[in-house]
């Protein structure tokens, strides 16, 4: 395996992770209000948007 696709390997495994990390976080973030109010959908996405643009 050559240096350039161990590297590609690695920011693979890397957005792999971000991206489970992101969904977990819009399970826990969405889950409990979408039980407790009726908000309509794209406002729930807005919210958890709005933190991740931010962390960048």
């Amino acid at each position: 395996m050559s240096d350039e696709s161990a590297k590609r390997e690695k920011k693979n495994q890397k957005t792999g992770l971000v991206k489970q990390m992101l969904d977990e976080r819009w399970k826990k973030t969405n889950q409990p209000s979408i039980k407790n109010c009726n908000a309509p959908m794209p406002r729930a996405h807005a919210t958890v948007a709005e933190p991740l643009e931010k962390a960048e």
